[in-house]
């Protein structure tokens, strides 16, 4: 049984009066040890998809459809005191630009004792400050950092407190959401570094979301591929990289080059326009009009998903015989 499983996932916002899908029929798995990418620009629906894995969707959001099995457990159907025993202890989450939630007014081993002794009410301060030493050394900061207030930290270090926050509790899963944002490269570096460290060491499961798949290349063994709401292709990161089937991938990876270490980066000498989302209401695949393969077939409804051996693609255009 996989630790998590997404099951045809729809999640819609409320404007006015009507509901939209934000996020279509998703689905994908993350076995125990798995580091799982979900990649797509922004309007894609991956964070979407994170905070409704988190029970954390706005109050004008809904799952319209689809299931999301943790260990089996449907977390659609949970209740908020159910929730209490999963979030955060089972399932922890780095958010985006979250070092900027630091309260500047309390010290940072302050904040994380308070955040401990929260989630674990039986707890007794000596306990918790001897787990918040513990989280500081695994992510690499000074014992000293404990007393430090936000504001004397630099961005990366601020980064690695909020991981370090996430790890309090000792979850199975981590989503860490854009958590190299608004880091400059070297730090983007050391905090994927860290991260591939922390899972190995703990037998964590990750899902990284990213818009940049460069990134997601240096840390994850599969990904998702994502395009207004819906999965395009999804399988073995490396595979996908070297041989692409669905036509907004092979778009996606030729708007890349590849330098000699294996890291992709954003080729800003091409025309990258195709793979703007366009805002509009859309019946068939997301990709339809902008996509060089597409046919009217692809207009009507959204495909679904082909299994080619280890993959997972939707596109009607595709089959077997891009294989051989």
């Amino acid at each position: 049984m996989a630790l998590l499983e997404v099951k045809d996932l729809t999640v819609s916002f409320k404007l006015g009066s009507k509901y939209y899908d934000v996020v279509r029929n998703l689905s994908f798995q993350v076995e125990k040890g798995d580091s799982l990418a979900i990649v797509g620009e922004s309007g894609s629906g991956k964070t979407t998809a994170a905070m409704a894995i988190m029970g954390l969707l706005p109050r004008n959001a809904i799952v319209k459809s689809g299931s999301i099995l943790f260990n089996g457990v449907d977390l659609v159907k949970l209740s908020k005191d159910e929730w209490g025993s999963i979030r955060w202890k089972r399932i922890a989450m780095v958010f985006q630009a979250s070092q900027n939630a630091l309260d500047p007014v309390k010290k940072i081993g302050d904040q994380l004792v308070e955040l401990y002794k929260y989630h674990n009410k039986n707890s007794n301060k000596e306990d918790a400050i001897t787990k918040v030493y513990e989280v500081l050394k695994m992510v690499n900061l000074d014992p000293s950092t404990f007393k430090l207030y936000p504001h004397e930290l630099s961005g990366g270090m601020k980064q690695r407190v909020v991981i370090a926050a996430s790890l309090l509790l000792d979850p199975e899963l981590l989503i860490a959401d854009e958590p190299t944002t608004a880091l400059d490269v070297i730090t983007q570096a050391e905090i994927l570094l860290l991260l591939r460290k922390i899972i190995k060491e703990k037998g964590l499961s990750l899902i990284f979301i990213t818009h940049d798949i460069s990134l997601a290349s240096t840390l994850c063994n599969k990904i998702v591929i994502m395009y207004g709401g819906s999965d395009m292709e999804q399988g073995s990161l490396k595979e996908i990289i070297t041989s692409p089937l669905h036509p907004y991938t092979k778009h996606l990876l030729r708007s890349l080059t590849e330098l000699e270490e294996g890291r992709l980066i954003l080729d800003k000498k091409r025309n990258n326009k195709v793979l703007e989302f366009e805002d509009q209401k859309i019946n068939g695949c997301p990709f339809f009009s902008k996509c060089p393969e597409a046919t009217e077939k692809c207009s009507g409804h959204l495909p679904k998903r082909i299994d080619l051996r280890n993959r997972k693609i939707r596109c009607i255009n595709v089959d077997d015989k891009a294989w051989s």
